[in-house]
């Protein structure tokens, strides 16, 4: 028989059997501390080694500071994330957050699959530059993370040895392209050539033309965006011009021009950032030059290609308050900066990180800052890829004479009045 303090104490060891059991019950029925967290999906591109560890450290970080936040990174390619991320809106399984090509932006914001950020425009837009290809019927629909351009790299020691007095690149058409013809035609036991000119290649021919269109006062689409205007005469003497410089130099992919002007064995090339990781790595055996891009005698101005890596939110996302503290996090001074360093770019959209690059930037990268200051974006529009594959046929037969530019602009602008009216 228990006494009263024997039974007060067997019934306080059984309450605490039976509260020990129900935690642990509740703990393997979904419990734990992971169940409760909100979890974000984010797709991004940036998958080299010399990237994605930065990606990776920045979500760690945010998620450290926010443990209620739980990241799932998943990587895309740049051959074929623009369709995988087409099927997964069209789909219902697109992910909280997505970064999306300057160019890509439009066609999805006039879709209705990603979120208006007008408000969120209207409190950072002087923090972040280059807001113009997130713009959509007067809305917003991104939040620039990186930007980027295009200017000219030449090598000046071949400059020396065509008898060009000056190692300053050239400023004009005309320049550009007798001091190309010069080099080509140097006798130096190895072929050299002038100017590096784009074969076909999807996505990067049409950003080699463009400053040439732009700087001539041509465009591709009227300002309404109703018509095609690459049949004028101010788009057809761009034309015309590049193929002469296509004929005055050496063709190929971006990779292969890139790598023959490391060789030594190229004038000039136009060329992007990631060009200066590898001078940096490589360490060319001649002396490096960047510039602008040459400007026609009728123009002062230089115009190149401007792009960039924009972060945006799906209108279905049941997280959107959280997803976008994240962006706000990404395109930050510090982490701007830090993503920027990582990938090599001295053109961050952040105003603050610009700021410190440009304090660090040797006169390489100091190019491309001023660079960006004249660059443009092609023009918003939905069915801008289809646009943007039409041109590029265009330059293409025009560089391999198969058509004259003249004709081969006309049929684009026939073809892209198409899909205007569709």
């Amino acid at each position: 028989m228990l006494t009263p303090c024997c039974f007060t104490q067997h019934f306080c060891v059984v309450k605490k059997l039976v509260m020990i059991t129900i935690v642990a019950l509740l703990a393997g029925c979904g419990g734990s501390d992971d169940d409760t967290k909100i979890r974000l999906t984010f797709w991004q591109f940036w998958t080299s080694p010399d990237v994605k560890p930065t990606i990776e450290s920045l979500i760690a970080e945010y998620e450290q500071a926010h443990p209620e936040i739980e990241i799932d990174l998943v990587d895309l390619t740049w051959s074929d994330g623009h369709e995988k991320i087409v099927i997964a809106f069209s789909t219902g399984s697109a992910p909280d957050i997505v970064e999306l090509g300057s160019d890509w932006i439009g066609e999805f914001a006039l879709k209705g699959v990603i979120t208006d950020l007008t408000d969120f425009h209207d409190s950072a837009s002087s923090d972040l530059m280059m807001w113009e290809p997130a713009r959509v019927d007067g809305k917003v629909y991104a939040v620039p993370w990186l930007l980027g351009t295009r200017v000219l790299f030449y090598n000046k020691d071949l400059l020396d040895l065509a008898g060009i007095e000056t190692k300053e690149a050239p400023r004009t058409w005309d320049q550009l392209l007798d001091y190309s013809t010069r080099i080509s035609n140097l006798e130096l036991g190895v072929p050299v050539y002038g100017f590096g000119s784009n074969s076909a290649e999807r996505h990067r021919l049409y950003k080699k033309f463009l400053p040439f269109l732009w700087s001539n006062g041509g465009a591709i689409l009227s300002e309404d965006g109703t018509v095609s205007l690459l049949d004028q005469p101010e788009a057809i003497a761009a034309l015309e011009y590049y193929v002469s410089l296509s004929d005055a130099g050496y063709m190929e992919s971006q990779r292969g021009l890139d790598d023959k002007f490391l060789a030594g064995e190229l004038g000039f090339i136009i060329s992007g950032d990631w060009l200066l990781r590898r001078i940096a790595n490589q360490s060319p055996q001649f002396d490096v030059g960047t510039a602008l891009i040459p400007t026609p005698d009728t123009s002062d101005v230089s115009v190149s290609f401007a792009g960039g890596e924009y972060l945006t939110l799906n209108s279905q996302s049941k997280q959107k308050r959280e997803a976008l503290k994240f962006i706000s996090y990404l395109v930050a001074e510090d982490a701007d900066y830090d993503f920027c360093n990582a990938v090599g770019s001295p053109t961050p959209a952040n105003r603050g990180a610009a700021s410190r690059i440009l304090s660090e930037a040797d006169s390489l990268s100091e190019t491309f800052l001023r660079q960006i200051e004249t660059a443009r974006t092609p023009p918003v529009h939905p069915e801008w890829v289809h646009i943007e594959e039409i041109l590029e046929k265009a330059v293409e037969k025009a560089i391999y004479h198969k058509s004259t530019p003249a004709s081969a602009l006309g049929t684009a602008r026939s073809e892209i009045d198409k899909l205007l009216v569709k």
